[in-house]
């Protein structure tokens, strides 16, 4: 971790009152997401094309058996080109470069989300909502792990695995928002019968 990101840590903490930095969460970019988000953007409208070719033509045009299967073939090789390189990529979601320098501070009083040198604070008690899907994987790793967190001004912040150690944030974001937030039941939902 550079030391500017601590100072900004701590710096940020001392001006929003949230008390000690616990953790700083950054985001896991790989040189190789600007090459995925580069192929998608010309594999995926070159398949549109040659769909809208082969419809196209197929409506006014004979079309030979040839043509037709060759037109298949490239659109199929195109389709499993992008499902080669995303199973490369262990189906992590696509990271926008625009986001790469994103990171999370965490205190013990909430924490701060930077982007692009725009920060959101989020203190524990302003939460209104979380909402955590845990991993499935049994590695441990946290590629399809998402936190949405609701403020009670109804934004949403959205974390997914580009940030790494995502899971953590989670864990302690549900944590906290359930210890603040304790739904004691009612006695109407206690006496409701299931059949």
């Amino acid at each position: 971790m550079s030391d500017d990101v601590m100072t900004e840590g701590e710096r940020l903490g001392k001006q929003h009152k949230l008390d000690q930095l616990v953790v700083t969460l950054k985001v896991d970019y790989r040189s190789s997401d600007l090459f995925y988000a580069l192929y998608l953007s010309i594999v995926t409208p070159c398949i549109l094309v040659l769909l809208a070719i082969g419809f196209i033509f197929s409506m006014s045009f004979q079309l030979t058996t040839t043509t037709y299967y060759a037109l298949v073939s490239v659109i199929a090789f195109l389709y499993l080109s992008i499902l080669s390189v995303s199973w490369l990529r262990d189906y992590r979601p696509l990271l926008p470069p625009y986001r790469k320098n994103m990171h999370v501070h965490i205190y013990k009083e909430g924490f701060v989300r930077v982007t692009n040198q725009r920060t959101d604070v989020v203190r524990w008690d302003d939460m209104q909502r979380v909402r955590y899907k845990r991993s499935t994987s049994m590695g441990g790793d946290d590629y399809n792990s998402v936190v949405k967190i609701w403020r009670n001004g109804g934004r949403k912040l959205v974390f997914n695995s580009t940030l790494k150690n995502v899971d953590l944030l989670g864990r302690l974001a549900e944590r906290e928002y359930q210890s603040r937030h304790v739904h004691t039941p009612t006695i109407a939902t206690n006496n409701i019968e299931f059949l």
